[in-house]
Parts: structure tokens; sequence; C-alpha cells
């Protein structure tokens, strides 16, 4: 198999903008988590999905942002390996 049919079998990567933190970005979220995810309307009785939607908007930003920092501490960019993999290795030494 040559290297063009190799990598035309691999999906592309799909680049996204980066979630804002501002406050009106993080409220848009939670809106869509609270009407759509959960099926609310109104806040009133219902603090749990309000929370949950909360907790899924502000999740979305952490995880974008630890999925970067990820990616970007590799073997190949300094020659170490990545932070976390050093911390879990010696964990238990402290």
């Amino acid at each position: 198999m040559s290297d063009a049919q190799e990598t035309s079998n691999n999906p592309p990567e799909v680049v996204t903008e980066p979630l804002s933190m501002d406050a009106e970005s993080i409220r848009g979220d939670f809106s869509h988590y609270f009407s759509r995810a959960y099926g609310q309307r109104t806040l009133e009785g219902s603090e749990l999905f309000a929370y949950q939607a909360l907790v899924g908007a502000v999740r979305d930003r952490i995880m974008e942002r630890w999925a970067h920092t990820r990616d970007s501490a590799t073997v190949d960019s300094v020659g170490l390996p990545p932070v976390s993999w050093i911390a879990a290795r010696h964990w238990h030494y402290r």
C-alpha cells in the first residue's frame, strides 16, 4: 500500500476555535446544556440540572485546555517525557 493510500484512510483533523472564557460564552454554553441536554426551561426547581449544565460548560473548557497542554508536551518537542508521565511515575515517592 502506498503512502498516499495510507493517509487517505485517516480522517481529517478537525480544527476548532478554542472555547472562550468570558462570561457571555459560558452563559451561552450553560443555556445550551440546560435547555437542550437537560430539557429544562426555568431555574425554579431545577437546581440540580442548573448545576449539571454549569459543570458541563466548565468541563468542556478544562478538557480542551488539558488536551492542548498534553498534546504540546511530547517527547519529540523537548526530548523528555510529558510532565504528566513524570508525575504519575514518581508520585509514590512523596
